[in-house]
């Protein structure tokens, strides 16, 4: 019997393509072959928009149903600020509607016009170092990039990027108020576990642009969500250390350019927050496989306990087997990397890609 693998992607090389999308329909700055970095702007949009209802039959001083003879407007016209809008009948006394500010007209008719004020328009950032390889009319882009890729278990819901701060030399050292100065400014950070509310507000207060950790306390979870800043963790909730395989490849990869993606764990979309830092590559490298069936000789991360956020290797599928709490299940033996045996639900695995 063959078991369709749960894969967390660690990968040291590989190519990326990422949707960049507004929340809503908006106008795209970029085009297709564009090669951007991390701040550029691709898109923006009003994501607060004020509207005013101009009353034509009543400023022309007729009837409903003459009123929109004399609209000199239609939906999706843009206005400025004293444009005409409408012109009454010809006469001494002819009335003349002007638009009381710059916006684009959303709706027009029985009598009256709808206006959307023109507002600050809301920015959509690249993300990502890379080429934007598609448009999507109103929405946004696809960027390719290609780099290192460490996907996590939970995100804040932002996004932001900057050069890679590494705080602790081990995969469970600790993020504490002291690790921090304001010479971390603009960086993202590294660390094992967070369990201090006041090292989250002190990595805010010195504008720290992202922070990844292996687990925080679950007492963080609201400090954590109203940070500015996005914040992944590898592994969980807890006091877990980050997986090795994981720890491994971020902590050599400072002083580079990096990514944090906080956006929130989805399995039906298969979106997960990510950690990606843009590496140079003169080859174009493969894309990460998205299905696999576990097999011998495959690198897993054990993600329940006795020893979850361990990593080892698949010796061999076991096929059924009756496990110490009574349930008969598909599991495998793993070589961990201390050279221990154990017998693992396939279940309890994420195969490491």
């Amino acid at each position: 019997m063959t078991t369709l693998a749960k894969i967390s992607f660690i990968l040291p090389l590989t190519r990326i393509r990422r949707e960049r999308l507004l929340p809503k329909r908006g106008k795209v700055l970029a085009h297709q072959g564009q090669q951007v970095s991390p701040g550029d702007v691709i898109a923006e949009a009003n994501l607060a928009p004020e509207y005013v209802i101009l009353n034509i039959a009543h400023d022309l001083g007729l009837p409903v149903a003459k009123a929109d003879w004399y609209n000199e407007c239609k939906e999706g016209d843009t206005v400025n600020a004293d444009d005409i809008v409408a012109t009454g009948p010809k006469g001494f006394f002819r009335r003349i509607v002007h638009s009381p500010c710059n916006g684009r007209i959303v709706l027009a008719g029985d009598g009256q016009v709808l206006l959307e004020k023109e507002g600050t328009p809301q920015t959509l950032f690249a993300g990502y170092s890379g080429v934007v390889i598609d448009i999507i009319p109103d929405r946004g882009a696809v960027i390719e990039t290609i780099g290192a890729l460490v996907q996590g278990g939970w995100g804040n819901g932002h996004i932001d990027f900057g050069v890679l701060r590494v705080l602790v030399n081990q995969p469970d050292g600790i993020l504490t108020p002291e690790l921090l100065d304001i010479n971390m400014s603009g960086a993202v950070i590294l660390a094992g576990h967070c369990d201090q509310a006041e090292a989250l507000q002190c990595a805010s207060e010195i504008h720290i642009r992202g922070l990844i950790l292996g687990s925080m306390s679950t007492a963080l979870v609201p400090v954590a969500m109203g940070m500015p800043f996005p914040i992944v963790l590898t592994e969980g909730f807890g006091h877990l250390p980050m997986n090795a395989a994981a720890f491994n490849l971020l902590s050599t990869s400072a002083n580079r350019d990096t990514t944090v993606n906080a956006e929130p764990f989805d399995r039906y979309t298969g979106t997960r927050p990510e950690i990606v830092v843009s590496l140079p590559a003169s080859d174009q490298p493969p894309f990460p496989t998205l299905y696999q069936l576990y097999a011998p000789g495959q690198r897993v991360r054990i993600v329940n306990n006795p020893h979850m956020t361990r990593v080892g290797t698949i010796v061999r599928l076991s096929g059924l087997q009756r496990l110490s709490s009574g349930i008969r299940t598909q599991a495998a033996e793993i070589q961990l990397e201390d050279d221990k045996l154990v017998m693992v639900p396939l279940a309890n695995l994420d195969l490491l890609e």
